[in-house]
């Protein structure tokens, strides 16, 4: 199991890694083509609300491509409380090391407002900040990209986006450890890392975040699946599931 998990964290680092060692440090693009408007799309299905429902998409695989649907149910409700506790923890995280985002640091050192005084604003209030910016310096960011931004005006780190998909990851792995002649949760798993990879993608190329921040949020993704599935597999509660 632990080689297992590590093996898929360190396929899913690869591209932030990369991205660390290979990039240049993050400037705003001039021409934002049809390729970072594909990534953008990418990017919604781990936001508010897309998120969910992704999360109802995950739930409803995992309940078809197991025949005992109590055991079932008590995956999607594991499932459910790891994306719930990871996304609490990193909303704890966030205000304590309070890291800007790239783009927020580009647009912060283009006005007079520091940047405590940025996040004392309300949510709506930061969001207009960020709306008035783009209208008055740079035309050439496109609408979707400036709405994006204006919803995400909380600190950058670490990654709630690449958490959210790491965890998805990490948890189709352990599942499909336990299971390893259900042949559907073996299928997904090469589905999900390549998602994985494009939303990682996204939020490094539309200025949401730094690769660390991306290679933070994976670590913490092991963390938490690590001791939960050597949990799960020490209690061989799954090792009779009915096979698919």
């Amino acid at each position: 199991m632990l080689k297992r998990l590590s093996l898929y964290t360190l396929l899913l680092l690869l591209l932030p890694i990369g991205l660390f060692y290979g990039q240049e440090p993050w400037q705003e693009s001039a021409n934002y083509d049809a390729f970072a408007h594909g990534l953008f799309y990418f990017t919604q299905t781990a936001s508010k609300p897309y998120a969910l429902i992704t999360c109802a998409i995950f739930a409803l695989f995992y309940f078809y491509a197991l025949k005992n649907k109590k055991k079932a149910l008590l995956v999607i409700g594991i499932m459910a409380g790891m994306v719930i506790v990871s996304q609490g923890i990193k909303s704890v995280l966030k205000p304590l090391v309070q890291e800007e985002r790239p783009f927020m640091s580009a647009l912060l050192s283009q006005t007079d407002m520091p940047s405590a005084n940025f996040h004392q604003l309300a949510k709506k209030e930061r969001a207009e900040v960020v709306k008035a910016y783009y209208k008055q310096n740079a035309r050439q960011t496109p609408k979707w990209l400036v709405k994006h931004r204006a919803k995400e005006t909380s600190y950058s780190f670490p990654s709630g986006h690449s958490l959210f998909v790491a965890v998805w990851l990490m948890l189709a792995v352990g599942f499909a450890q336990l299971a390893p002649k259900n042949r559907p949760l073996q299928k997904i798993l090469p589905v999900i890392l390549v998602w994985a990879w494009l939303v990682l993608l996204s939020r490094v190329q539309l200025g949401m975040h730094y690769p660390q921040d991306l290679i933070a949020s994976i670590g913490l993704a092991w963390l938490l699946n690590v001791p939960l599935f050597m949990w799960l597999e020490k209690k061989k509660y799954f090792a009779n599931w009915a096979e698919k």
